[in-house]
């Protein structure tokens, strides 16, 4: 036998507790079967005003008609500094470090989210960043106590916006390259968006598609490359034989 098995995408642990939460989301919300993978494409998506600009509050109902969220009550505001506080007493947990992206809140009656202005530039992270929170927002209403700890509540929420078709966003945006101004010239930094790593929303991706019937060629193709590398290699695992087959069906 080949002695160097190429390791899994995730390791045993990690794939267990992915397939523990994504049950404990099916049993919540419904099942995935059949459900649509959400793609930066003009089918999804269109959104552009006559100027070029995205035309955010059409981008969010958009994005909320995706999550089946389309008559939720949820006020959209931008923020400037990614400061803006949570009501009092809202159920959802909000980060209020300075440069979040987003925030997510509720009352009684309603939600409001923010998100910072600077995203309207680049509509891929809005897109991953507005999922993100609408997953807040869905995991607020949910009537059957979580099987993930405290503290795992910002990864619930990555988890949950891949199980409501948003994983191939929330991918591609984890890590970002970009130009930084430096004294003595130009240089390359990176900046991160969202909580789960890059393997586990592949893994959480690939679980998604496993479940759903999703083709896997159509999230290769706006993938990053080497995602779209990972995504193969995660559903192999998922598939029979597949040292993660146990996972690929709800328990």
């Amino acid at each position: 036998m080949w002695p160097f098995r190429r390791r899994p995408v995730v390791d045993d642990e990690t794939a267990g507790w992915h397939a523990e939460n994504f049950d404990w989301l099916e049993r919540c919300f419904g099942s995935v079967a059949e459900s649509e993978l959400i793609l930066p494409t003009g089918e999804y998506f269109d959104t552009r005003r006559e100027d070029g600009a995205v035309d955010v509050a059409a981008l969010f109902d958009e994005i909320k008609g995706h999550c089946g969220m389309a008559d939720w009550p949820i006020t959209l505001v931008p923020d400037d500094d990614g400061q803006t506080s949570a009501r009092d007493g809202s159920p959802i947990p909000v980060v209020r470090e300075r440069g979040v992206l987003g925030t997510a809140s509720a009352d009684e009656a309603s939600f409001t989210i923010t998100y910072q202005k600077t995203l309207v530039d680049e509509p891929v992270r809005l897109i991953a960043t507005l999922a993100h929170e609408l997953a807040h927002c869905l995991l607020a209403t949910a009537e059957i106590e979580r099987v993930c700890e405290p503290d795992e509540e910002e990864f619930l929420t990555d988890l949950t916006a891949v199980y409501l078709g948003f994983g191939v966003f929330l991918a591609n945006t984890r890590f970002a390259k970009e130009v930084v101004a430096m004294d003595m010239g130009q240089g390359v930094g990176w900046s991160a968006a969202g909580y789960l790593p890059e393997r586990d929303l592949i893994f959480a991706l690939a679980l998604f598609m496993a479940r759903s019937g999703a083709d896997a060629a159509a999230a290769d193709e706006f993938l990053k490359s080497h995602l779209a590398s990972l995504l193969g290699q995660a559903l192999s695992d998922l598939s029979p034989g597949g040292r993660h087959e146990r996972f690929a069906a709800r328990s």
